[in-house]
């Protein structure tokens, strides 16, 4: 869960508010000679006491601060069904995207323009893959490389289907290589277009 940064500045000035306690607290306890009298029993219990309360008020203030954050990352658990852009009329089903098999991957390796502070922007949003028309150069025949990165498209047939590909590529080494290398085969995911659209 991301929090503010106005929470987070204000729960890092009562942890410094708190060690500031402390420090104070401990310079004054070392100077004084309070071995073996109540008086030092006494200032032992309040050092203690005003110790507690501090990490109690810390804990609860940052629980506090945590529930009035605006902005929290929610993280999607179950499956994501991605469609294409309204404007576009589709010619084969939607896919049905399981988020959390792709968990022992880093949040970067899909979400490339994250910068870990913002929430996770969509493939789709502004300036990423935004454009729901095959981007085509002035003669109209040929597909721009400028802006056919950015063709919806591009986020999912690329990305998806490269990286599964990739790890088809890794798991034929592994079994080629015929003597035991340790690395585990991994589920390479579909790489052929009814196994991701399926048939209505």
């Amino acid at each position: 869960m991301e929090m503010k940064d106005k929470p987070k500045s204000t729960v890092t000035n009562v942890f410094h508010f708190y060690f500031f306690i402390e420090s104070s607290l401990k310079t004054y306890y070392s100077k004084q000679d309070f071995s073996g009298s109540s008086r030092g029993i006494w200032m032992h219990k309040c050092y203690l006491l005003v110790v507690g309360v501090a990490i109690l008020a810390i804990f609860s203030f940052s629980l506090v601060m945590a529930g009035e954050s605006e902005e929290s990352m929610c993280i999607p658990m179950g499956d994501i069904v991605i469609e294409p852009p309204d404007q576009i009329e589709p010619k084969r089903a939607a896919v049905t995207f399981p988020h959390a098999t792709h968990f022992s991957y880093t949040c970067n390796t899909c979400h490339h323009k994250w910068d870990r502070e913002a929430p996770v922007p969509s493939c789709r949003a502004a300036g990423c893959h935004d454009v729901a028309v095959i981007p085509k150069n002035a003669e109209g025949t040929k597909t721009d490389p400028e802006l056919s990165s950015r063709y919806y498209k591009t986020a999912y047939h690329s990305a998806c289907i490269g990286c599964h590909k990739k790890i088809k590529q890794q798991n034929k080494a592994i079994e080629n290589s015929y003597r035991s290398t340790g690395a585990s085969i991994q589920s390479s995911g579909p790489t052929a277009c009814s196994e991701c659209h399926p048939k209505e």
